[in-house]
């Protein structure tokens, strides 16, 4: 209904990675070490095709490739992080356990994963929709769909007029369409995020993301001059708790706590968790071609909705995805097995950190 860039995925803190804190045990068993594999493959593959896109279209996006920690300030978790490390390696992933980070204060751990990269948001979104318009493709902000009709073509049915198309994507955070009822297979979180101007000295170049409770994702982008604009988010809740100032208040004290910094930016978003710990990405109906849906990003959408944008495209031309089955929209639901971890317990063993 509004603008592009003025809902989730502009409020996004657009890290790209396949390090999505502790992912890959939890798919391992959930679902087995190859959809941990093709999961990695995927948002592996999906940062490389932003990468290309930022720079065959010569978009000015701040891109920066990076590396990713995955990290805990307890060495009572340690476990995790090395049921985690082995499944990232199972999955094909060069991920390596260190003590070392940019961070201002110590940590017990962390899984590091090289050439990975962030970006502008807003900034990316801007150089693609751009280049939109044309050969039979518009943008129509502004503008709120009511319904879809199928048929021989597509109808959706908008505030202000009718608009015919072959395919239909439903590409609305959850689909407004309850004919798959997606509404019982993924539910809403919502994130909070501050940010502050510091010295490019003081602000990490990396990215990172902790286990721990509460969570703390820390990243900075460039800023004017010798400045960086450091990022830190997290105090996930669900929308409409009345905790927001208390969230907000929690992070704005984090940042001079750990950074010296004061927060002088404040916003929220929130996304929907999948049941399984999938996407679902696919035919909102098997028995219907037309209209798909690509819903579940659980707060890491840039890479999900790329690969979404493969799968979908790849779907509507008849052509074989090799991620399409993984994420199947269709797939049966398991409520009993949703993201089983295997990390409420601390391996016996010797954890290995590279110095």
């Amino acid at each position: 209904m509004g603008r592009i860039g003025q809902g989730t995925t502009g409020y996004t803190t657009a890290k790209l990675t396949v390090g999505q804190s502790l992912v890959y045990a939890r798919l391992r068993a959930a679902h087995g070490a190859e959809a941990a594999r093709l999961f990695a493959d995927s948002n592996r593959e999906a940062i490389v095709r932003m990468g290309e896109l930022v720079a065959e279209l010569g978009i000015e996006c701040d891109w920066e490739e990076t590396s990713n920690y995955v990290y805990t300030e307890s060495s009572g978790r340690l476990g995790e992080l090395e049921d985690e490390l082995e499944a990232m390696r199972e999955a094909g992933i060069a991920a390596e356990l260190t003590r070392r980070t940019e961070l201002p204060f110590p940590v017990a751990g962390a899984i590091r994963v090289d050439h990975q990269a962030q970006l502008h948001p807003l900034k990316y979104l801007a150089g693609l929709a751009v280049r939109l318009p044309g050969e039979g493709s518009h943008v129509f902000e502004g503008t709120c769909a009511t319904a879809v009709r199928t048929g021989e073509r597509c109808v959706v049915e908008t505030n202000r007029a009718r608009v015919r198309a072959g395919h239909v994507v439903l590409a609305t955070q959850l689909a407004f369409l309850d004919r798959a009822l997606f509404f019982a297979l993924a539910h809403p979180r919502k994130s909070y995020a501050v940010a502050a101007v510091v010295d490019e000295a003081l602000a990490p170049k990396s990215m990172y993301i902790n286990i721990d409770a509460p969570t703390r994702s820390i990243r900075s982008t460039p800023g004017e001059g010798q400045t960086r604009c450091l990022i830190v988010g997290g105090e996930s809740g669900h929308p409409g708790e009345g905790l927001q100032r208390k969230r907000y208040d929690a992070l704005a004290e984090f940042m001079p706590d750990q950074f010296g910094a004061e927060a002088g930016l404040s916003w929220s978003a929130h996304d929907y968790m999948p049941a399984d710990g999938l996407p679902y990405i696919g035919r909102l109906r098997h028995h219907d071609g037309r209209i798909h849906v690509a819903t579940g990003f659980a707060k890491w959408g840039l890479t999900k909705a790329t690969i979404a944008a493969g799968v979908i495209g790849d779907a509507i031309l008849d052509r074989p995805n090799p991620w399409a089955r993984l994420y199947d929209a269709g797939r049966p639901a398991h409520p009993a097995r949703v993201c089983a971890s295997r990390g409420d317990r601390e391996r016996p063993g010797r954890v290995a950190f590279l110095r």
